[in-house]
């Protein structure tokens, strides 16, 4: 009797107690951080009968096969006789492709590497079916990859080639993978008819372009549809490599270096219908690459000079800088605006403070807007708060200096629910369903929000002295104060950083990378830093911000957007190591003046829409 037969669940319970685990769909997966890892089914999710006879037939071929790239079954687990699970190998400090390819994204990964890591990938498939299997549902979660090795998963939902249907691959998938031939489009449920060699070669392609490129070939937004999903995309053949009016937040990247052959390869399987293995288009561009020291990246050697560095290319890229017509682009037009509050609440001419949905139209109205009274609207709409000044009788009533005290009243509907005093006006701040004050005597950050119509007040931070911050909307903040022993004290979420001789002028967040980015000025240079998880991921003195404006900036998908006369300039800062040339990107919006206040707001995975405020109170919307 193995190790893994137990008498009883009980038995199996206090084997597994202390291991760590990840639950999933189809089970939970333990290991022991050494050397084994045992998957253990939910026989409610799934068929455990057949489950356990493909387990078996792994096992058996894995003896005489080998299969070292692919975390096959070892041993089966039994309790009392029955199968419940199966042992594998475990891999230490391993992440998956999907997290490569956000690195990807950020710029944090080498393009040599990511071609020799899926280099490996397009082999193992290769050598996966030569062994009369089928991996079936592929996707980058199902690559794990540690000390630049790779290890393919849930190989219990592999299928044989041409055996009955107990053994085929399960019928599942992530559909942003899957092969649109697999798929029957004709339910409205995500439906799978089958998988093929012909269906891992499509997701290994539509993984590749994800890893080396950190963009999804039927990722961006489709200009003629803006709401048509990958899959139907992936259908239609409409990918980011062909000419089909399609935007993408960092540009097409991978001109400078992707080979005529491997852009063919992928575009004979995204957009000509064929199926095929790209391991050599892979390994072709891998040769094909060179690298320029000055900027520090790669390019194809089919160019006699590096064109992100050439004068030439520069002039080229500027010339392909999309200009916008906005006159079909107004949001909200001065003609009825008193104030703007932000972009989708505004004050109109007759002191009504007037929130619209995402098209402009009106949606609620307070008629309370008059005088020097603010007012907000949290996200759930049926909320208002408040801020109203200290009248000539309040004032007497307090003590100290109340010159920038208010009251905030929050309002559901037109009741009141709650009535705060705030000593200092400045500090109080709506996002999203939050609202943010500080305390003054007891320098405390609090946060108010509503659940359920209850409304709970939190204290979030505490300092010794008075402090600048910015919160988030989930519950994220940065409290800007100085330092006991000189300098400035940067409190992320509760982890601090000193910096000193400098002058702070932004500290924005982004809560699609999880970063922060601070700008200060230093010795006549602007320093720029950004914080991911409240420690520094890169720092540079090299961006000048002069003919921008920083403090109508906006951080979004790890980019800062700024306004200057006549175009949104994007600063990818945490690419530090290379030049200016390649960090700060333009797209021509001749509206925008370097007085404007942008906003970026996410609408789904790949579309995002900017709103352009500006001074004479017209607001512009645009779709990324």
């Amino acid at each position: 009797m193995n190790q893994f037969s137990f008498y009883n669940p009980k038995e199996l319970d206090d084997r597994l107690k202390n291991l760590d685990a990840h639950h999933g769909g189809e089970g939970s997966v333990y290991n022991d951080h050494q050397h084994l890892a045992i998957k253990i089914f939910n026989a409610k999710e799934v068929n455990v009968a057949r489950k356990e006879r493909k387990v078996h037939k792994l096992i058996r071929q894995s003896t005489m096969v080998g299969y070292n790239e692919a975390m096959v079954p070892i041993e089966p687990v039994t309790v009392k006789g029955h199968f419940v699970g199966y042992t594998m190998k475990y891999v230490k400090d391993a992440v998956d492709l999907d997290r490569i390819a956000e690195k990807t994204f950020m710029g944090e990964r080498d393009l040599k590497k990511n071609l020799r890591l899926m280099i490996k990938v397009a082999q193992a498939v290769e050598k996966i079916h030569n062994t009369g299997m089928i991996i079936g549902d592929f996707h980058p979660g199902q690559v794990l990859v540690s000390n630049d090795d790779i290890y393919f998963v849930d190989t219990d939902s592999w299928g044989w080639i041409g055996q009955s249907k107990e053994l085929e691959p399960d019928l599942k998938c992530l559909p942003f993978y899957v092969d649109p031939r697999s798929r029957d489009f004709s339910c409205r449920d995500v439906v799978i008819k089958h998988y093929s060699k012909a269906s891992d070669y499509y997701s290994l392609a539509v993984i590749a372009f994800n890893v080396l490129t950190g963009e999804h070939p039927f990722g961006g937004v489709y200009q003629i549809d803006t709401k048509m999903s990958k899959e139907m995309r992936a259908r239609n053949q409409l990918s980011v490599l062909g000419n089909h009016d399609i935007k993408i937040m960092k540009g097409r990247t991978w001109e400078t270096w992707m080979t005529d052959e491997l852009k063919k390869a992928f575009l004979d399987i995204f957009e000509r219908g064929k199926r095929y293995n790209i391991e050599v288009a892979l390994s072709n561009q891998l040769m094909d690459l060179q690298y320029c020291k000055r900027h520090k990246g790669y390019y194809n050697s089919a160019y006699k000079n590096c064109p992100v560095c050439s004068f030439r290319f520069q002039n080229s890229r500027n010339a392909l800088d999309t200009v916008h017509s906005f006159a079909d682009n107004l949001f909200l037009s001065n003609s009825e605006i008193k104030k703007l509050y932000d972009y989708r609440t505004y004050l109109n001419k007759v002191g009504e403070v007037v929130r619209v949905n995402e098209r402009g139209e009106e949606i609620r109205k307070s008629v309370k807007g008059f005088g020097k009274i603010e007012t907000y609207f949290l996200e759930d709409e049926r909320y208002v708060v408040k801020i109203r000044p200290l009248n000539i009788l309040q004032k007497i009533g307090k003590t100290g200096n109340v010159e920038n005290a208010c009251y905030v009243h929050v309002y559901k509907e037109e009741t009141e629910v709650e009535k705060i005093y705030v000593s200092n006006k400045a500090t109080v701040r709506v996002y999203g369903n939050c609202l943010h004050y500080v305390e003054d005597k007891t320098h405390t950050l609090k946060k108010l929000t509503i659940l359920n119509g209850d409304v709970k007040i939190v204290d979030v931070a505490k300092k010794q002295t008075d402090f600048e911050y910015v919160a988030t909307s989930n519950s994220k903040y940065a409290i800007i104060s100085k330092h006991q022993n000189g300098g400035i004290e940067i409190d992320i979420d509760g982890t601090c950083t000193v910096i000193r001789g400098q002058r702070p002028i932004i500290m924005k967040y982004d809560a699609i990378s999880n970063m922060w980015i601070w700008v200060s000025k230093v010795s006549g240079k602007y320093n720029t830093i950004v914080f991911r998880k409240g420690r520094k991921v890169s720092e540079t003195t090299d961006i000048n911000y002069d003919t921008m404006n920083l403090q109508g900036s906006v951080f979004h998908r790890g980019t800062l957007c700024l306004a200057s006369d006549g175009k949104m300039v994007s600063v990818m800062p945490y690419v530090a190591t290379m030049p200016i040339s390649k960090v700060i990107t333009e797209t021509m919006i001749s509206i925008i003046s370097k007085e404007s206040q942008l906003e970026l707001k996410q609408i789904s995975e790949n579309r995002s829409e900017l709103y352009v405020l500006n001074a004479d109170r017209n607001v512009y919307k645009f779709v990324m």
